[in-house]
């Protein structure tokens, strides 16, 4: 029987060696941060055109609205039969395409796809995407010149053969809105070219194969047979999942081909995180969440620009801020073991938190105006500015981070920053003053229960 272990590890460990023994084959969902229609997006985009002709009126319609005329009038059709009726020649829909994603800078996924890249973990990106945002990525990474991008058949007879490709190459499945045939109609999706077909299954079937924001639904026949045609498994099939969706053709391909299945939040969560187990096994590390969330951040104070860095800081804190009301929203504020079960969540939770403030204080301070206000949020949760219940589990959870965090001011020997947190004041209860930080609230009723009840059971 296997051991349960999270996918991303053998996956990482596998990508970490160098040998390019993985293919990344990436669907619309990876180009979701960046702002680019899905298919779901183009479909309804499409339909508001229908519908203004229909009702002779040129309004604006939410997508609430367009969902319900989806369902009302068009679910027994297809993505792809919709966008043929209404824009028959392919001209026509390459144009209408080019407004959709008119304007539309690469998203953080496709930056991490070059990064993938460069780091030396892949040299096979297949998309099914039209758009450009991987290619804009790689020229953006430093990589212009070093890759070569496949959108048809006569374009792999004229390139040298894929097995010869060292460094990166973009297959285009269905083609680009820039140039050639783009693949848009369920006819066009039926059968790809030959050529083409034959690099594609050659490549997946000598790879390991990273699928990222892709559904595998039916009416993309010609691809779905390419992977059902997949018949080398020396390498793990690996297919990202959001949300537990899981078409029940994509089940049956992965079990099949003893495939895994890794649960994600977002292509960029999963990119980011893997580069950085990646690292790790090359450093021969642990890989635990916190060693991931070190490198991660270390890389992020180091390399990232100014607003990305602030950015991060600013969600980070506003993420925290949200389980821990989640938590409290959850817990049992008259029973002291559901407190500091929910303590304990909180505080594990942080731990990424608490690990990119130790890289800031150590390698970037001039952020701590970002950190900051982490103090104030946290015990603003303290409705009563009481110690009993739910507000004694804000008051003890907001001294634990004040204690971590002045200890990594005191160990960087950051004493300025030190001073500043100790400067931090809020308007008091009576709203007549200030109050500094050391003077808020800090006791918490379920603690002293706590430990009454552990001294009774000894």
């Amino acid at each position: 029987m296997p051991v349960n272990i999270n996918p991303i590890f053998p996956l990482s460990y596998n990508l970490a060696d160098g040998r390019k023994k993985y293919v990344l084959f990436c669907g619309a969902g990876v180009s979701k941060d960046a702002g680019s229609p899905t298919g779901w997006d183009i479909l309804l985009e499409t339909l508001k055109l229908v519908r203004t002709q229909e009702e002779s009126e040129n309004k604006e319609y939410t997508d609430n609205e367009m969902e319900t005329y989806y369902e009302e009038n068009f679910k027994d059709f297809t993505y792809s039969e919709i966008i043929e009726s209404l824009f028959p020649s392919m001209e026509e829909q390459r144009e209408f395409l080019e407004k959709l994603f008119e304007n539309k800078a690469p998203g953080k996924a496709h930056k991490l796809i070059a990064e993938w890249v460069k780091a030396g973990l892949i040299r096979f990106i297949i998309t099914t995407n039209f758009d450009s945002s991987i290619e804009h990525s790689l020229d953006n990474a430093g990589l212009r010149g070093k890759y070569s991008v496949i959108t048809d058949g006569k374009q792999v007879l004229t390139s040298k053969p894929w097995n010869h490709v060292e460094n990166c190459r973009v297959y285009k499945v269905h083609g680009t809105i820039e140039q050639g045939e783009i693949k848009n109609t369920k006819k066009d999706l039926e059968k790809l070219d030959r050529d083409l077909e034959k690099d594609f299954l050659d490549i997946i079937e000598r790879h390991g194969v990273i699928v990222l924001g892709y559904a595998g639904n039916n009416d993309d026949k010609a691809v779905m047979d390419c992977f059902n045609g997949r018949r080398f498994k020396g390498y793990t099939l690996y297919w990202t999942v959001h949300d537990n969706r899981i078409d029940d053709n994509v089940q049956e391909l992965v079990e099949r081909q003893d495939g895994r299945f890794i649960d994600i939040q977002s292509a960029s969560d999963f990119l980011e995180e893997v580069l950085n187990r990646v690292e790790i096994a090359r450093r021969g590390t642990e890989q635990t969440s916190e060693a991931v969330a070190q490198v991660r951040f270390k890389n992020l104070i180091t390399s990232s620009s100014d607003i990305e860095i602030r950015q991060t800081i600013d969600e980070e804190r506003r993420k925290l801020e949200k389980y821990f009301g989640n938590i409290l929203d959850e817990v049992d504020g008259k029973n002291y073991e559901s407190l500091w079960d929910g303590y304990l969540a909180t505080f594990n939770y942080s731990l990424n938190l608490l690990s990119l403030f130790d890289q800031i204080i150590k390698y970037q301070n001039k952020y701590w105006e970002n950190i900051s206000p982490i103090f104030e949020e946290i015990h603003s949760l303290n409705k009563n500015r009481s110690k009993y219940g739910k507000d004694g589990l804000v008051n003890y959870y907001f001294f634990t981070l004040l204690e971590i965090v002045g200890g990594i001011l005191l160990e960087n020997k950051a004493f300025e920053l030190l001073r500043s947190l100790l400067d931090i004041k809020r308007l008091n209860y009576r709203k007549d003053g200030m109050e500094p930080v050391l003077d808020w609230d800090m006791q918490a009723q379920f603690i002293e229960v706590k430990n009454e009840e552990e001294v009774k059971e000894k």
